[in-house]
């Protein structure tokens, strides 16, 4: 159907005035666009209030580059698509060429938006509507339980499908609902595991929203990356407080180092038990294997003396 770039309007699920518009992409597809044609890779449907204008499913950086190009009209799909046909369709588009912090958060708040919203209307399971009542039949309780506090990771990832991980979910949750965190740092820091990590050294810091940019620009600047973005943010606060033991620095340091490794272990552990499982390995054999189980017990050994410490002991009542 021919429709005037005039009469498209984005999707109501996508925030236009804050979602970041990648230049490189655009110019891509002037390229592409200039020496190919125009294909229609742009999906609207009829605007639900509006008549004669049509909301954008998918497709904004080819519609803000036809724009640029001075295209008038273009010859593209229309479909009759609910609104949580468009709120999926937009998570996937997002997930598909960007891994933005920015675009993720800003997801993921769309849909918690959305299905609370939809929650909110009805009282009774056997009112809310089928596609959305398929996330809570067999879970005893859970209906009630998100009314009552909102919808988490979980119930977003079962509605979106598995290419959203529940982990990658509830990190943008903890970034959403953290008071203490300045949301433009979101803008700042390239990836989600990096605004994990500065979120968690805020906290750990107490750093000030207004200097909390300040330290995040100086991040990238760095190119500081990993569990090495928890050590930047407490040089920074190192700077402003009086001199710091030298001692508790270096075994500050020597923590960190620590974690990092326990970190890679768990993985390659983690790794190592779903290949097992892959191949349906129950019994292992060999010197090779009895002295890494060894190894492993001499470790186990290490990790319950140094647990042992009475220090230790206190710091991790008080983390439970």
């Amino acid at each position: 159907m021919k429709i005037k770039l005039e009469n498209l309007r984005p999707n109501p699920y996508r925030r236009m005035k804050q979602y970041p518009i990648d230049r490189a992409k655009i110019e891509s597809l002037k390229t592409s666009i200039e020496e190919t044609s125009f294909w229609d890779n742009i999906l609207v449907r009829a605007h639900p209030k509006k008549k004669g204008l049509y909301q954008i499913a998918y497709g904004h950086h080819r519609f803000i580059t036809l724009k640029e190009l001075d295209y008038k009209e273009i010859d593209i799909p229309v479909r009759d698509l609910t609104d949580a046909m468009m709120i999926k369709i937009m998570a996937e588009e997002n997930l598909n060429w960007t891994s933005l912090p920015e675009v993720m958060v800003q997801t993921v708040d769309s849909v918690r938006k959305y299905l609370n919203n939809e929650l909110a209307k009805v009282d009774e399971l056997k009112y809310l509507q089928k596609f959305l009542r398929v996330l809570f039949i067999g879970k005893k309780g859970d209906f009630q339980k998100c009314k009552k506090y909102g919808i988490g990771a979980g119930k977003i990832s079962e509605f979106l499908g598995g290419n959203w991980n529940t982990g990658k979910i509830q990190g943008a949750l903890e970034i959403l609902d953290d008071d203490k965190l300045d949301k433009e740092v979101v803008k700042t820091l390239p990836s989600m595991y990096q605004v994990g990590e500065f979120r968690k050294a805020v906290n750990d810091y107490d750093i000030p929203k207004i200097e909390q940019k300040k330290i995040a620009k100086r991040i990238v600047k760095k190119e500081i990356k990993g569990r090495k973005i928890r050590a930047e943010v407490r040089r920074q606060v190192a700077k402003k407080e009086k001199p710091i033991d030298p001692q508790l620095v270096e075994l500050e340091n020597m923590i960190d180092d620590i974690n990092n490794q326990a970190q890679a272990l768990d993985n390659k552990i983690r790794g190592f038990k779903a290949k097992l499982n892959e191949y349906g390995i129950t019994n292992l054999k060999g010197k090779k294997t009895l002295i890494a189980l060894l190894q492993i017990q001499e470790l186990l050994k290490t990790l319950n003396n140094f647990f042992s410490i009475n220090k230790l002991k206190q710091i991790e009542g008080e983390t439970k």
